[in-house]
């Protein structure tokens, strides 16, 4: 922790393991979400200290090891920089959950503020944590404890961590801690403090996250939902089946419902996207149905159970407050529930209580058991509001994007439209020898607003969202905000269709000297950068 004086550091002394400990190794399954930096952050006159755990003043905190940046302030009450620094700890434990996290909290700052006392006795006021979640891995606390370092007087600092996992059994927790308000310059200079560590242990804050099958992202409540498939038998032999896989990054959920008939009537959507809103601070869903529906809900997930509470607009206007409860039977096994009901419940002017409709019983089956399905599906009917769109659906781009220090990375650019909707999926796939999906768009006509839209969901968590305008010669201008926290950030981005099976796609800058990146049909086509 924060050296004691210039000649050295009686935090490092005081926090000596009883025995060495070997780091647990930077191999992520997820990144925490950053804000994108320089390459190599620069923090003039903020000192650096690395230690084992647990310290030798918190001996209860798990194993591991920690890394620190300090504000040149750190300890100057008059100063604007006074407790104000950033960690991260690498420990062998699990991810920790809120509890966790204000537990581990709590037990470091009061050895901490014990060992920096001496013979002063400040056990009568320990460190008091307050913890709010903010995000699926991000809390906000706020810490009243008796400051050790400098003024022996109580004080109530803010603080802002994130958790990830580095594996199954090991994770990391970075923490950012200032008394200043959350608009204050400070929290800037300590993200970058974060990032400078992240560099320095050979993780880089803006690298792409390699994505596997088993990571539950933010809605590890609902990760049951994607092995096997779900079935609910309805009527006259007349079935339907769900299918659930992850989207970029475990940041979102993506259902594909189908029946037995394939004519794409389903009881709650073709396709359905779940997935955490930074910007509203609140999981969503939005789900396309045949003939032009579109829902859309925020979702509470608990314990083996989902509330989603939200709208289905119709395309003559018509909008209705429907309601669905989901729950989940008691798992043989961890995350492994046989079934799950559906109850569907609608809220009515002048009645108190929603109105039941009906009740769905789904069960899990292994989808290669009893195949069913129709002999021949058939044709989807065509789309009304998608003639913009037309130019791309069905067609795929790929691009070989320079990277400085490595190999190109190699990306494919798809488009297709949702069967039966008024919707298109857009996917950016990193197509090298292990694909990774790095970004799902949807562009979809709402009902309400009659326009044409964009959700897209990036693989570090941040969504865009925003209209969609068709342009002169085939163009599409995105007009976006682009949210990785509460405070989204506009962008606009053109799809421009060119001679040759060339699509640029460029967002212009704001003196209009656009940045344009041509995708070329061929995968050895390297990319060009047009001003």
């Amino acid at each position: 922790m924060p050296p004691r004086d210039p000649a050295g550091s009686p935090f490092a002394c005081a926090s000596c393991p009883s025995s060495p400990r070997r780091p647990p190794s930077p191999r992520y399954r997820r990144r925490p979400p950053h804000r994108p930096g320089p390459p190599q952050p620069r923090l003039e006159g903020w000192p650096a200290e690395t230690f084992a755990l647990p310290p030798g003043f918190a001996p209860d905190l798990p194993s591991g090891r920690e890394s620190l940046r300090f504000a040149p302030g750190w300890r100057k009450p008059d100063t604007e920089d006074f407790w104000s620094y950033a960690f991260v700890m690498w420990i062998d434990e699990p991810e920790p959950d809120a509890t966790r996290v204000r537990e581990l909290l709590e037990d470091y700052y009061n050895g901490l503020m014990n060992a920096f006392a001496g013979d002063r006795d400040i056990s009568h006021t320990p460190a008091l944590v307050t913890l709010a979640r903010t995000g699926p891995h991000s809390f906000d606390a706020s810490m009243h404890l008796i400051d050790a370092f400098a003024t022996f007087e109580p004080i109530d600092v803010r603080v802002k961590a994130e958790t990830a996992a580095t594996s199954d059994q090991d994770s990391m927790l970075l923490i950012r801690l200032s008394p200043q308000p959350e608009t204050h310059r400070i929290w800037a200079d300590l993200q970058t403090a974060l990032d400078a560590i992240l560099l320095q242990d050979g993780t880089s804050p803006n690298e792409p996250t390699p994505v596997h099958a088993e990571t539950p992202g933010p809605l590890d409540g609902l990760a049951q939902l994607v092995n096997g498939e779900w079935r609910l038998g309805i009527w006259s032999g007349y079935s339907q089946h769900d299918t659930w896989q992850w989207g970029p990054g475990g940041h979102s959920l993506l259902g594909d419902t189908t029946n037995s008939r394939g004519d794409g009537e389903t009881t709650s959507g073709v396709r359905r996207v779940l997935y955490w809103h930074p910007g509203e601070r609140q999981f969503r869903q939005l789900a396309f149905s045949q003939g032009g529906l579109l829902g859309e809900s925020p979702v509470t997930i608990g314990t083996n159970e989902a509330r989603f509470d939200g709208r289905l607009f119709y395309p003559n206007e018509h909008a209705r407050d429907l309601q669905l409860h989901w729950v989940f039977d008691t798992p043989n096994t961890p995350n492994s529930p046989n079934g799950y009901t559906s109850t569907l419940t609608e809220t009515l002017p002048g009645r108190a209580d929603p109105v039941f409709l009906a009740r769905w019983e789904y069960t899990r089956q292994d989808p290669d058991a009893s195949p069913e399905g129709p002999a021949v599906a058939p044709e989807p009917k065509p789309a009304r509001y998608l003639t913009p769109l037309t130019p791309f659906i069905g067609g795929t781009w790929n691009a070989a994007i320079d990277r400085p220090g490595s190999d190109p990375l190699n990306i494919e650019l798809a488009f297709a439209r949702i069967p039966h909707t008024e919707a298109v999926h857009a996917r950016i796939t990193a197509a090298d020898a292990e694909p990774t999906v790095l970004l799902d768009a949807y562009i979809f006509y709402h009902p309400e607003t009659k326009d044409l839209r964009c959700l897209a969901l990036s693989h570090d968590g941040s969504v865009f969202e925003g209209t969609v305008d068709a342009r002169e010669n085939g163009r599409l201008q995105f007009g976006l905000t682009h949210f990785e926290d509460e405070h989204g950030t506009p962008l606009v981005v053109h799809l421009d269709p060119a001679a040759g099976g060339t699509l640029r796609v460029h967002s212009p800058a704001p003196n209009d000297a656009g940045r344009t990146i041509l995708f070329e049909p061929s995968r050895e086509q390297e990319t060009r950068i047009e001003d």
